[in-house]
């Protein structure tokens, strides 16, 4: 779609975004594209007014630019399957089944992982010398957790979850990107090795797509926020930390019919990009309560994995405080990538 052309505006409000910020002024602006607007949304006032608009949805905004790779005869099957089946691009009576389906899942990974923490502790103790950075002690840990959670799910050897783990790359980038996309289905591909993954209508299925959703879109988030609390040094809980930060800068919708929001009216198939984070000029005490921030969205589609999420920060900040209370010895900086808050080694 014509669409992930316009890409510019997004670059230019996140490539700069601070800890708790992007780095524009409040504003919603539209561009023609086609015979659809693009609009984007950097108040986050107006964010939350279209996040919870009936009029909005989730998309696959992937499938239209894979179209011309896969019509030139190369194949993104583990990816493609996932896109297909995932809760984020799902609406109505299947959305919400899928969704309770992940949440008595998602229950019992917290419980297990909270009895993991002791080994967790262990692992980064013995380790803590090796471990020179907030990014380094960030990624780490996230893949120790999310590797425990997807070799569990679907009961492939964990040495092999954790070289799928490290195959892997966002995707969620400004725009489309074919090598991301490559990358993360080769992860995928190596995961599964010869043994295809579960079918839908299969008592596995659900906890696989689980797994899988872990791998392409759960990383990326729970690294940005665990390194920003330990780069901030706030004296303050990494699960408290996570509603100010907002590892996810941005979420994108499509209208489905028409109306107004904030004097700016939509048609459908108009695609909006909407910020999480807000802008330079707004004013930093509304966004500071949990309750006020949109780090895990808001509506139908909010981030449905919020309490691992915290369960995961939970253990890291039980990590830190016991294996590297001293800091480290490299710095970190701010290094955005995409729709997610990243950083880098310096």
């Amino acid at each position: 779609m014509q669409h992930f052309a316009a890409s510019k505006n997004l670059v230019e409000a996140f490539k700069f975004r601070s800890l708790t910020r992007h780095a524009g002024k409040r504003s919603v602006s539209v561009s023609a594209c086609g015979d659809h607007q693009v609009a984007f949304v950097f108040d986050t006032k107006v964010s939350r007014e279209m996040l919870t608009s009936k009029a909005f949805v989730g998309f696959n905004y992937f499938e239209s630019a894979m179209a011309p790779a896969i019509a030139a005869g190369e194949r993104f099957h583990f990816i493609e399957s996932f896109y297909n089946s995932t809760l984020l691009f799902k609406e109505g009576a299947e959305h919400h089944e899928l969704k309770r389906s992940f949440h008595r899942t998602l229950e019992t990974l917290c419980e297990e992982l909270r009895a993991a923490q002791p080994s967790i502790l262990a692992y980064f103790r013995k380790r803590s010398g090796r471990i020179v950075s907030a990014f380094d002690f960030s990624n780490a840990l996230v893949r120790i957790c999310a590797g425990l959670l997807i070799a569990r799910l679907t009961a492939i050897p964990m040495k092999r979850v954790l070289r799928a783990l490290a195959l892997r790359r966002n995707v969620f980038f400004y725009f489309y990107h074919p090598s991301r996309q490559r990358a993360t289905n080769d992860a995928l591909s190596h995961l599964y090795g010869r043994s295809p993954p579960a079918e839908p209508g299969t008592s596995e299925w659900a906890e696989h797509l689980l797994a899988q959703s872990l791998i392409v879109m759960g990383i990326d988030p729970m690294v940005g926020s665990i390194c920003a609390s330990v780069v901030d040094g706030q004296d303050e809980r990494f699960a408290a930390g996570a509603s100010r930060y907002s590892a996810t800068s941005f979420v994108s919708r499509i209208c489905t019919h028409p109306t107004a929001i904030a004097g700016t009216e939509y048609r459908p198939g108009d695609v909006c990009y909407i910020a999480l984070v807000p802008a330079e000029d707004e004013v930093a005490k509304t966004y500071a309560g949990s309750s006020s921030s949109l780090a895990f969205g808001i509506g139908v589609h909010a981030c449905i994995g919020k309490h691992l999420s915290l369960v995961v920060l939970e253990i890291a900040e039980a990590v830190f405080r016991d294996a590297f209370s001293q800091g480290f010895a490299e710095p970190t900086e701010i290094a955005p990538d995409g729709a997610f808050l990243a950083f880098r080694r310096i």
